[in-house]
């Protein structure tokens, strides 16, 4: 693979994680659902602790999962920080931070939450990794 196709291909795994932030903060259930592969594991386990909050496996669980995930206009923002991600050949892997940013609908104060995505390919084995933390 020479630098252009490299290059290429990084922004092509950019463009996806920036698809799965943008379909599950504007209730696009289909479009986050087709980031991932169609026998993608979504695994969302406390960095604190490891209790596993959930997991789906395949299309089928997935697009359950999003069904039932927050829409409009309550406000959230996924934000995905600090991308690295290593081609090679027809594989590529990625580690990367998340940056969860809302606001109760109740009380108004902002509340944000972190973790990390890591996977092999278009997010086929795709892993939240979420820590929880209010701030006043």
């Amino acid at each position: 693979m020479d630098e252009i196709e490299l290059l290429l291909a990084e922004r092509a795994i950019m463009r996806a994680l920036h698809e799965y932030a943008h379909a599950m903060d504007y209730g696009h259930e289909e479009a986050w659902a087709a980031v991932f592969t169609d026998d993608a594991v979504f695994d969302v386990v406390e960095v604190v602790g490891g209790r596993r909050v959930h997991r789906e496996e395949g299309r089928g669980e997935l697009l359950q999962y999003v069904a039932n995930y927050p829409k409009p206009p309550h406000f959230r923002k996924h934000l995905v920080v600090d991308p690295i991600i290593d081609v090679t050949g027809d594989t590529a892997k990625v580690a990367a931070y998340w940056l969860l940013l809302q606001r109760e609908d109740e009380t108004g104060r902002p509340q944000a939450a972190e973790g990390s995505l890591s996977g092999p390919g278009r997010l086929g084995c795709s892993r939240r990794r979420p820590r929880s933390a209010s701030t006043s």
